[in-house]
Parts: C-alpha cells; sequence; structure tokens
C-alpha cells in the first residue's frame, strides 16, 4: 500500500460560523439554542465531528483548490471522504441524526479548508458540507491520505510534512488553462437542455375513466378508457400545461410499446415507491379513446386476486385512476452526459488536461519518448507494423490517442493487444462505443489469457447483448477457460513425464534393443542356411520314404489280388450253390400256388356270390378287398407287383351299376309312401268328393306328358310337390271348385305314382348276380394262371444256367495250385520293406523335429524383435515432438539413427527431472483446482465471482451507460479508455468515459457516419440562443475528424492510421480506396491469397466466380423509375432484381448445404425504409432456405460485415435527384460491409453523374462485372 495510505494524525480548526453552520445542518436550527458561548458551540461541533468520523483513521482525497484572493499566503483544499472504496460505512453514521434517517441519497463529507503555504500552522476548516456520495471519488486532482483528524486548539499537531508536498506538487483545480473551450461545452449544454425539453414534450399523465379487468377472461391484455378532459404534459417531474385530444394522443402514438405507469393520483408523480409499472402499450383506438396494455402475468394474477379480496378503495388497480408515461431513459441518459460536461468544468477528471484537449486534441502532449515492443510480446503475434505502431503509442502518450481505422483493418486487434499490455502491467481498461454490438464485439475478440478478466457491464432491458460476458456468465467462462489453461500447461508436463520416462527409465532395454536389432541380421542368417541343409536331408529321405513306400504297395496290391482271386472263385461257387437253392424254392412255391389256385377255383363261387349279394342289400360297391386269395398266390402277385385287380374292373362296374339303380327305387318308394301316406290323410275329404274317372284320367295324361322326359327319381320328386301344393289347398279352402279341382289332382297323382313305382323297379338281381359271379372267378383264375406259367418258365431256366456256371467254375479253379507258394514269398519281401520304411520314419520324424525347433527358434528371433520394435515404437509415439528427431517413419528402426539416440539421455534426464519436480510440486494441487473449477459448490461459485469481480481489469461498456452511477460504482478509473466507433458519437456521448480515463485512446473512421443529431433539437436551439443554425454545423460535425486532422495538422504524434485491410477482396476494396487514397496509396489488401480467402463459391448464370464486385445496371426509363411512399422511396424493379439474385443464387447453394456446410449469409442494404419495408415483405413471400438473408438501412450495418452485400440504391430519375446516396460516408458504409461479393443494383445512367459512383464504375468494368436489368451480361 502507497505511503499515503499509512494512517496519519492532522490537527484541525474550526473557523468562522462553520461550527454553527454544521450544528445547524445536523441537529436543527433549535439545537443551537442550547449552546451560549463560543467555545461550547465549537465543543458541540467537535463532538458531532468525532461522531461522524470517530476515533480511527479515514480515507479522504484531497484536492489542491486553488490560492485565497485575500491571503496568497493560504491555499485552499479540499478534504472529501472517500465513497470508491468499503473502508468506512458513513450511512450509518449519518442516520444517527433523524433528519438523514430517510434520505434517498447516499452522501459523503466534505471539509472545506485553508493551509499555510509554509506549512505553518494546521488545518484551517471553514466549510463542511454533505454532498453526493459520487462527488467522493478519486480523479486526477486528489490524492488519497488515511487521516486521523485530531482538534488543534494550540496548532501543535499541523500537517504531516511529507503530505503537505505531495498536496502542493498537484497543479490547483481551477486554473482556467484545464477547463474546456467554453464555446463548445456551453453549445453542447444548451443543446442538452433542448434534448430535455423534447424528451418531455414526450411524456403525459392522464385520467381512465375504467378497464376491463374483470372481462379479459385468461388474455393478459388491459383495456382502458381515456378521459381525454384530464391530460397533462410531465416537466421536471411536475404537471405542466393541460393538453388537448389531439397533443394526447400523438404523445400515446410516440409511446406505443414502451412501458406506461399506474399512479393512483398526480401526488405520486414524484418518488417511485407509489408507482405501479403496467406494462407495454399494445394497442391504441383512436375513435374509441382507449388503450390497450399488456401486463406482466404475475402482476395480472395479483390484480385479479384483489378484486376479490380487498375494498375498492384499496386496490392497486382502482376503477378510475392515471396512466403516466415518462420518457425515463431519454432523460436519463441527457442528464448523464449533462454531469459529464459539469465534471469536466469542475475538474473531477482523471487526466489532469483532459479539460484542455477533450475539445481541442492539438492541445494533448504528445509522446515525447516512444516504446517499441517486440513481437515476442504481443499475444496477437500477427499483427502487422500498423497495428503494433498504434499500441505502441498509446502505451507511450500521457494524454490521448486518435486512431483512425477503415473498414476491415483490424481496429480490434489494436483493441486486444491493448487490454494485453495495460493488463500486464496492472492497469485498468475501459472498453465503451455507442452501440451495444461493438462493445460486445470488442470483448469477443479477446483470446482466453490469465491476465485478461473481462467484464461486460448494461443494463438487462439489453438482452442478450454481450451476455458471455456479464457478470452472471462471465465466471462460468472464466472458470471454463481457466481449467483449461490449466491442462494446457499440466499435461504437456505429464506427457513430457509420460514419454521421457518410460524410455530413460528402462534404458537397459532401449540397449539390449539396438543390441537385437545389431545381431538380428547375423542370426537370422545362420538359421535359414540351418534350415534350408535341414530342409534338404528331409527332402531326401522323405524321397526314398516314397519309393520303399511305393514297393510296399506294389506287394500288398500282388498279395490282396492273390487272396482276391482265391476268395472271389470261392464266394462264386457259394454263392452260385445259394442261387440255385433260391429258385428250386421258387419253383416249389409256384407249383404251391398252382395247387392253391385250382382249390380256390373250386370253391369260389359260392363265396363270391356270397360277397355280391351283401353288396346289393347294403347298397355297398364292390371292393378288391372283399374278395381273399389264398396266401401263396396273394405273396407272388405281390412280390412281382402284378395289377390282378385290373381283371375285374368290369364286373365292379357291372355290380355298381346294379347297385345305383337299387338306390334310385329305392328314393322313389320312398317319396311314393309319402304321397300314399298323405292323400290317405285326406281320404274323408276325398270320399266326400264325387269324383269323375274321365276327368281323373285326363289329369293323368297331363301329368305323365309333364314327367314323361325325367327320370323316376326326378319325375316322383315332381309329384310329390305338386301333391305338397294340393294339400295346402284343399286345407285353406271349404267347397270350391278350386278345392275340388285339388282333389282331383290328388287322385290322378296317387294313380300316377303307382305307374313310377313299377317303371323304377329293376329287373331280378339273381340271376344278373350268377352271371357276374362267374365272370369274376374266371377272370381272376385266368390272370394267376398266365402269371404263375411265366414264373415256372423263367425260374427253370434260371436252373439250367446255374447248374452250368457250376460246372465251367470247377474246371477254372483246377489252374490256380501255384498260388500258396506266390503269397508266401511275398510276404517275405514285404515285412523286409516295412522295416526300410520304418526306418526312414523314424529319420524323416527326427529331420522334422529339428526343422520344427529351429523354425521356432526363428520366429521366436522375429518375435523377439517386433515385440522390442512395438516396444520402441510406443515409447517413440510417447516422446513429445518437441524432443524428436526429425526422421521418416520407415527410418525409426534404423541403426545409425537408433545409435545416436543415447547422445540425448543426458539431456532428456535433465528435464524429466525438473518436469517430475515440477509434477511432484504442483499437479496434485493443479488437478484439484481443475476439478474444483469445473465442478464447484456453491461457496466456489460465490468465491469465484467474488474474486473475478473484485479483480477485473476490463470492462465494456456503452458511452452513455458508462454515466449510470451505479453501473461502474466498482471501478473509480481506468488507466486507458478505449472508444471504440468514435465517429458515431457525439463529444458529451464520448465524454462520459473519458472523464473515467488516465488516458484515451479514439478509434473510429471519420469516412463513415458521423453523429445523427435531430434536426428538431438544431432548429430549436437556433431559435433559443438567437443563431444562424449554420453557425451550429460544428454539433453535426465528426468530432473524430474535426480532432484527427487539426492533430494531424499541427504534425502531433498523437495520430496513427491503419491502412492494411483483411476485409474485402480487393475487387471491393478498389471501390471504396477513393474515400482512403490522401495521397499515400489508401489502402492495401493484407489477405495472402485473397481468390481463396475470399471466394464467393458461386457459379451461377449472372454471376461468375472471378466477379467480386457487380454492379446491375436499372435503365433510366419510365417503368424502372422511383415511387414515393410518404417521405419516403422505393423502387420495384429493384425488389423484383433482388429476388432473381436470391433465387440464383439459393438454387446454386443448395447442393452446398445438402452436402453439410452452412447457408449463404447475405445482406442486403438499402438507403430507404420504404425500399426495406417492401423487400421485407418480398422475402417474406419467398423462402430462400438455403440462405441465411439480414436486411436493413445503411446506419443499421455500420459496424457490420458480411460475405454477400447487395445494395439497392432506390434512385432512378431525370431529375438528378441523388438522395441520401450522394452522401460519401453513407456510400462508403454501403459498398464496404461486402467481404466476397458487393453486388449494386442501381441506374447507371444517373449515379455516374456523381465522381465517386464514376469511379466505382470505372472499377467494375474493369472486372467486366456489369449485369442489365435481366441479369445478363
Amino acid at each position: 500500500m502507497p505511503n499515503n495510505y499509512t494512517p496519519q494524525t492532522w490537527g484541525y480548526l474550526l473557523t468562522g460560523t462553520v461550527s454553527e453552520r454544521l450544528i445547524r445542518t445536523l441537529e436543527g436550527q433549535e439545537a443551537l439554542s442550547n449552546y451560549s458561548e463560543n467555545w461550547q458551540i465549537h465543543e458541540r461541533a467537535r463532538d458531532l465531528i468525532f461522531t461522524l468520523l470517530g476515533v480511527e483513521s479515514c480515507l479522504f482525497y484531497v484536492r489542491r483548490f486553488n490560492i485565497d484572493q485575500h491571503d496568497n499566503r493560504l491555499e485552499i483544499w479540499t478534504l472529501t471522504l472517500a465513497t470508491d472504496q468499503n473502508h468506512f460505512d458513513f450511512t450509518s453514521r449519518l442516520n444517527q441524526f433523524p433528519q438523514f434517517l430517510q434520505s434517498d441519497t447516499p452522501k459523503t463529507l466534505q471539509l472545506r479548508s485553508t493551509a499555510y503555504r509554509n506549512n505553518s500552522g494546521c488545518l484551517g476548516i471553514y466549510e463542511i458540507l454533505l454532498l453526493d456520495s459520487e462527488l467522493g471519488k478519486e480523479d486526477a486532482f486528489s490524492r488519497p491520505f488515511n487521516i486521523h483528524l485530531v482538534p488543534d486548539i494550540n496548532q501543535e499537531i499541523g500537517i504531516p510534512r511529507e503530505a503537505f508536498e505531495i498536496i502542493t506538487s498537484q497543479p490547483l483545480r481551477l486554473r482556467r488553462e484545464f477547463v474546456p473551450t467554453e464555446t463548445q461545452r456551453k453549445r453542447w449544454g444548451e443543446f442538452l437542455n433542448v434534448e430535455k425539453r423534447l424528451a418531455e414534450s414526450k411524456q403525459f399523465c392522464v385520467r381512465f375513466s375504467s378497464h376491463n379487468l374483470l372481462n379479459i377472461g385468461d388474455d393478459n391484455r388491459i383495456t382502458f378508457k381515456i378521459d381525454e378532459n384530464f391530460a397533462f404534459g410531465i416537466n421536471s417531474n411536475r404537471l405542466s400545461n393541460s393538453l388537448t385530444s389531439e397533443e394526447l394522443w400523438e404523445r400515446i402514438q410516440q409511446a406505443k410499446y414502451q412501458n406506461i405507469e399506474l399512479i393512483i393520483n398526480t401526488n405520486q408523480l414524484h418518488g417511485n415507491n407509489n408507482r405501479i409499472k403496467l406494462g407495454i402499450i399494445e394497442r391504441i383506438r383512436l375513435e374509441q379513446k382507449d388503450i390497450r396494455v399488456e401486463i406482466q402475468p404475475d402482476l395480472l394474477r395479483r390484480l385479479q386476486e384483489e378484486v376479490t379480496t380487498i375494498e375498492e378503495d384499496e386496490l392497486t388497480l382502482p376503477p378510475k385512476a392515471y396512466l403516466l408515461y415518462k420518457n425515463v431513459g431519454s432523460l436519463a441518459q441527457i442528464e448523464w452526459k449533462r454531469t459529464a460536461l459539469v465534471e469536466l468544468e469542475r475538474g473531477q477528471t482523471h487526466n489532469i488536461n483532459l479539460g484542455k484537449f477533450f475539445f481541442d486534441a492539438t492541445q494533448a502532449r504528445p509522446i515525447e519518448q516512444e516504446i517499441v515492443l517486440n513481437y515476442d510480446d504481443l499475444l496477437s503475434k500477427n499483427a502487422n507494423d500498423g497495428q503494433k505502431a498504434a499500441v505502441e503509442a498509446v502505451l507511450a502518450t500521457k494524454d490521448l490517442v486518435l486512431l483512425q481505422g477503415p473498414p476491415g483493418t483490424g481496429k480490434t486487434t489494436v483493441i486486444t493487444e491493448l487490454c494485453y499490455q495495460i493488463a500486464s502491467k496492472g492497469g485498468k481498461v475501459l472498453i465503451v462505443s455507442q452501440a451495444n454490438l461493438a462493445v460486445d464485439n470488442a470483448l469477443e475478440r479477446l483470446p482466453h489469457h490469465p491476465l485478461l478478466r473481462p467484464l461486460r457491464i448494461g443494463n438487462s432491458a439489453n438482452g442478450n447483448e454481450g451476455q458471455p460476458f456479464s457478470e452472471q456468465n462471465v465466471v462460468h467462462r472464466w472458470r471454463e477457460n481457466t481449467a483449461r489453461d490449466c491442462e494446457d500447461k499440466l499435461l504437456p508436463k505429464i506427457k513430457i513425464f509420460a514419454g521421457l520416462s518410460p524410455l530413460l527409465n528402462h534404458q537397459y532395454r532401449f540397449y539390449a534393443y539396438i543390441e537385437i536389432e545389431t545381431t538380428y541380421p547375423d542370426k537370422k542368417e545362420q538359421l535359414n542356411q540351418y534350415l534350408e541343409n535341414l530342409e534338404l536331408l528331409y527332402q531326401s529321405k522323405q524321397a526314398s520314404y516314397e519309393q520303399i513306400e511305393a514297393k510296399q504297395q506294389e506287394v500288398e496290391q500282388l498279395l490282396s489280388g492273390l487272396n482276391d482271386l482265391v476268395e472271389s472263385n470261392a464266394i462264386l461257387q457259394i454263392n452260385q450253390e445259394h442261387k440255385l437253392q433260391k429258385f428250386r424254392s421258387d419253383l416249389d412255391n409256384i407249383n404251391l400256388a398252382k395247387e392253391q389256385l385250382q382249390q380256390w377255383y373250386i370253391n369260389s363261387n359260392s363265396q363270391i356270390y356270397k360277397i355280391l349279394k351283401q353288396c346289393l342289400q347294403q347298397r355297398q360297391y364292390l371292393t378288391e378287398d372283399l374278395i381273399i386269395l389264398p396266401s401263396h398266390i396273394l405273396s407272388i402277385l405281390n412280390e412281382h407287383q402284378s395289377n390282378w385287380t385290373e381283371c375285374i374292373s368290369d364286373n365292379k362296374r357291372e355290380i355298381s351299376t346294379l347297385i345305383d339303380s337299387l338306390r334310385t327305387s329305392d328314393r322313389v318308394c320312398e317319396v311314393a309312401n309319402k304321397i300314399n301316406w298323405l292323400i290317405s290323410q285326406k281320404q274323408g275329404i276325398l270320399s266326400q268328393i264325387s269324383i269323375n274317372k274321365n276327368h281323373v284320367n285326363q289329369l293323368v295324361e297331363q301329368l305323365t306328358n309333364r314327367i314323361s322326359n325325367q327320370d323316376c327319381l326326378s319325375a316322383i320328386d315332381e309329384l310329390y310337390r305338386l301333391m305338397s301344393r294340393d294339400v295346402r289347398i284343399i286345407n285353406s279352402l271349404e267347397n270350391s271348385q278350386e278345392r275340388l279341382n285339388a282333389a282331383l289332382r290328388l287322385t290322378a297323382i296317387q294313380s300316377q305314382s303307382e305307374l313310377i313305382i313299377q317303371q323304377s323297379q329293376p329287373p331280378l338281381p339273381e340271376p344278373i348276380l350268377r352271371e357276374i359271379t362267374v365272370k369274376i372267378v374266371e377272370n381272376i383264375s385266368k390272370t394267376v394262371k398266365i402269371l404263375l406259367r411265366r414264373l415256372q418258365e423263367r425260374t427253370e431256366q434260371q436252373i439250367n444256367e446255374t447248374l452250368n456256371n457250376q460246372d465251367n467254375l470247377e474246371s477254372t479253379l483246377n489252374h490256380f495250385y501255384v498260388i500258396p507258394s506266390t503269397q508266401k514269398y511275398l510276404d517275405s519281401h514285404l515285412l523286409q520293406i516295412k522295416d526300410t520304411a520304418n526306418e526312414l520314419t523314424e529319420d524323416i520324424e527326427n529331420l522334422r523335429q529339428q526343422i520344427d525347433i529351429k523354425k521356432q527358434e526363428s520366429q521366436d528371433l522375429e518375435i523377439t524383435l517386433n515385440t522390442e520394435r512395438t516396444w520402441w515404437c510406443n515409447i517413440w509415439d510417447k516422446i513429445p515432438d518437441d524432443f524428436k528427431l526429425n526422421i521418416n517413419s520407415t527410418d525409426l528402426f534404423n541403426l545409425d539413427f537408433l545409435n545416436t539416440i543415447p547422445h540425448y539421455f543426458d539431456d532428456w534426464q535433465e528435464k524429466l527431472t525438473v518436469t517430475e519436480t515440477w509434477l511432484n510440486r504442483y499437479q496434485t494441487n493443479m488437478e484439484n483446482w481443475i476439478q474444483r473449477l469445473r465442478y464447484p459448490s456453491a461457496d466456489d461459485l460465490e468465491s469465484f465471482r467474488r474474486s473475478y469481480v473484485d479483480n477485473v481489469n476490463i470492462v465494456g461498456i456503452t458511452c452513455v451507460s458508462a454515466g449510470n452511477p451505479t453501473l461502474l460504482q466498482k471501478f473509480s478509473s481506468f488507466d486507458v479508455v478505449i472508444i471504440d466507433e468514435v465517429s458515431k458519437s457525439t463529444p458529451p456521448e464520448l465524454l462520459i468515459p473519458a472523464l473515467k480515463g488516465k488516458k484515451v485512446v479514439m478509434i473510429g473512421d471519420y469516412r463513415q457516419l458521423p453523429p445523427i443529431l435531430d434536426e428538431e433539437s438544431l432548429d430549436e436551439l437556433a431559435k433559443e440562443i438567437q443563431t444562424p443554425i449554420e453557425e451550429l454545423a460544428f454539433l453535426e460535425e465528426s468530432w473524430f475528424h474535426v480532432q484527427f486532422e487539426a492533430a494531424k495538422n499541427q504534425g502531433s504524434n498523437i495520430t496513427k492510421k491503419l491502412t492494411t485491410q483483411y476485409r474485402m477482396h480487393p475487387q471491393i476494396m478498389e471501390a471504396i480506396n477513393q474515400f482512403y487514397d490522401e495521397g499515400d496509396g489508401g489502402l492495401t489488401c493484407g489477405l495472402s491469397d485473397p481468390d481463396s480467402e475470399r471466394a464467393h463459391n458461386f457459379n451461377t448464370q449472372s454471376i461468375r466466380e472471378n466477379n467480386h464486385i457487380i454492379w446491375v445496371k436499372m435503365p433510366l426509363k419510365k417503368e424502372y423509375i422511383e415511387q414515393r411512399q410518404g417521405t419516403s422511396r422505393y423502387n420495384q424493379k429493384e425488389i423484383e432484381c433482388i429476388k432473381k439474385l436470391c433465387q440464383q443464387m439459393d438454387d446454386d447453394w443448395a447442393e452446398k448445404v445438402a452436402a453439410g456446410e452452412p447457408k449463404k449469409e447475405i445482406g442486403i442494404i438499402t438507403f430507404y425504409g420504404a425500399q426495406l419495408g417492401k423487400i421485407r415483405e418480398m422475402l417474406s413471400r419467398n423462402t430462400f432456405p438455403n440462405l441465411n438473408i439480414i436486411t436493413g438501412t445503411v446506419d443499421r450495418f455500420q459496424g457490420m460485415e458480411k460475405p454477400v452485400i447487395i445494395v439497392s440504391m432506390v434512385r432512378n430519375n431525370h431529375n438528378n435527384n441523388f438522395g441520401f446516396a450522394q452522401t460519401p460516408e453513407r456510400v462508403n458504409v454501403a459498398f464496404s460491409r461486402a467481404k466476397e461479393l458487393l453486388v449494386i443494383l442501381g441506374c447507371h445512367d444517373l449515379f455516374t453523374r456523381l465522381p465517386i459512383y464514376k469511379e466505382v464504375s470505372n472499377v467494375v468494368e474493369r472486372y467486366q462485372g456489369f449485369l442489365d436489368e435481366n441479369l445478363r451480361r
């Protein structure tokens, strides 16, 4: 801690009326009456100071304010109690006094004092003030001292000399040279007043007469009925004038989609406690005089519950109350900017010279001593010379650096490097920009590094912007990155240890391996030679064995042949005898079968007749199994597969026909019996009827004709059907002619049925049966006799042939008497051959075993070599690449290479020892730390968060948000403030962050869009101060451009320029280089291979791969003329052309998306809101699934980049009206967003009348990039 933080005792005196004023401030006017004497008043004041400060020392910021105008021996100092440190709780001490107990604003204590310039005497306190706590922060004019104030009535204590010298060495805070340029400060202050009035002119308070809370159901929107008679404006938190109906609804329209609040009465305008935030205005209906508000769900539930539970006068949302809209955001920002101007005027800065150079960069102190960085000291190793020079300038400057950075020149690289360099020196950096996107981009480009601890600060209403670096998420990101860093440090050490220790700890094995590699070729050769000799001997023995084996087979075959010959003749003789016996047995069976057939023939007639008669009686057909033949006959028939049943097939058909006729006759009789039975049942009726026989005969004749063509069975069935009908007639009718006719027909049917019965009777079956029986017996007997005769003849022939063969065999066997002696000789010779074969087999087996042993030895030698080589490969793979020699993998087993390895053992052993020592010391702790980072407890998380936030050294925030006292309360000052995209910001916006920096870096591009001010504000300001608006032009100028040019023209070395761009293809760069070429050639391309690195990869009908800038020339014709929409413009033909272009690109990119590539990023820029709306409408109707298209005006696209940019120029007229497109800054922004392809859609004849477009046209022509309105070349 610096010496001035060491507790010091200072003596003080209370002078003048300061004691009375202090008592009055803390205890009230009435308290003074308790003290009649001055010494009592002073004594009480000293007690109050003791109550406020206590007995301990307190941190004060001491500022050298001025020289006393009445006594130049005295200096005026201010001692302000520090509020940017957490060492002292002043609020709780102040709350001991009742009038400060309810104060909403934190306070600090300031002591205004005098001190003699020769340091005689003590501190003379002449004013004690309670000020806003914001004034208790450190700035460039303050010095911190840890002071214990002690009353010094006798002036014996005084002020410590060291502290006195430090304070008097500081500049005076009120010297005029540190006050900013008065005219600019005044004008910007007046401009802020106008902005405030305009912001307040959008505010309103209006009464509502009813609402529909009770009728909304599940909806979360409440409609309020507006009472126009009670509508007011709001100025400075007070109701102003009443609003007319027109004024009220205009303000309501302006507040659409903004938050609106509820107050019960107008007295609640002051303070925030009594106001209820309802939600956003979602719908406005002027005719119905109502607005609809979308309510937050939690609030809506509470409101609905209250309706049924509490009294009406206690409701949060009563039937009648007031709706309040306050332009809080705009007013707060205006106030922050005003505060910045005031602080600059007061000298509340962290750079003493800020008041001099902020509005006049020429007053910034030049760089006196340059700093030169080595490239090895850079975080961004690929930084170019211009980027490096910019960083060096910032490190060397005391006040300000202005950095001109055209598109794509690596401004973010400079910011990243600056953060690293400042952080490495223990400093803090504030990164700001007007837009959230620029701040987020700057932070996101920061690589993780232990020295860099970024934090994104901003209003949570900004959604996801900066989320990775928000306080909620940045600690998680830091934990992950820190764990990864630890692993990156630990794992190489582990890899070194794991890679070197297996080799160095087993050097003996490595040397043994080298010995194996060395001796392997000779050993292998010896084994191979020995094996070759064994194989030759083995083959010789094998050949001898094969010869003996062949002889053995010959002898064995001879013996076998002789044995077969003897055995085959003996067998043949036996076989012949067996055959003869069988044939004779067969002949006996045949003779027996003949006898059985003769016997069967005699008895078969009566047997078969009985079978046939039984078939007739049972009405069953005749089958073969009913006819029983003698066993021998049946056996012979089956053995010879004789189909004897065919001989009686005709007889079977005859008997079947007879059976069928009997079955028919049975059926006819059955039906006839039914007819007779039914007629007999009606006999009583028939007997009463006189029957005319002639008439009956006629009916009989009719029936005969009717059934004459039918068989008996069909005829009787027909009669039965007719009879059934007539019986029903007789049963149902009485005394009618029809009944008489039915009775006559029954008589005729009965007569006719009797005739049919006679006709159906078959002839007598007995004669037929006897005839069929005789036929069956004769046919079977004949068939069997023929078969037996044929078998007998064949068998007798076989017997004769067998007897002849026996005679021939006996004569042949008489010649084989020499065979036994031959067999004996061959048996003896075979034994000798087998002995020789056994000897050879034993020799071969011995040789085989020797060969196997040697092969195993060879295999073992190979296995040993491969095992050791595998071990060596594993060892080599584990050795870190930094330690390996650069060799091919094929040389890994080379003996020359292997013999060089031991030369490195000493160095490797030293490295291993160092690594092992490091691991023993750090590995466990580091692994535990990684584990804790990856899987923290709740306490760990809180500890990490607190530690990280306390040590943040890079803060990102927007310019205006930096003025919010609650956002940066943890950070009193920064070593460097980097303001990015400075061209778009106004001086009050830039001033807010600049106040917080010891040095300031302004980075921007004055060739892009300047700040955009409200014309209404400028007009009102000109009227208010009675100044021509032309004299206020400086307000619209780019502060950055003015300051850069002023400093450059003066020859100051605080200006730097980046000229190497990495964004655009050179074709696109050439089109915008006209804006940057100031006689020095302008921009150069830093891409090493732009055709590859910035290839758009389109190859369509209109877009060729070598085209990177294209102008679609819209003709100056009637149908292509622009159209007006309100105050804006649109061009339908250009929209149609955009659609065609997108379709071509979408079709061409489809194959790439199908192959897994991402969609192509396309940006469509236009200069007019009406054109933008119609482009978006076209895109909503046409899907381009392979493109990711974003659209916007030029203003929105500043700071962005896309691979492909399509610019719609819109204007097409005969009046030389160029509109917004004639502003060089807008053209530059629009055209410089493209990285790979820029497509311009516009009237070539119109725009080339301007020099900037003539130059663009020359570039397009140079690269053959013109297309007509139909996208043809």
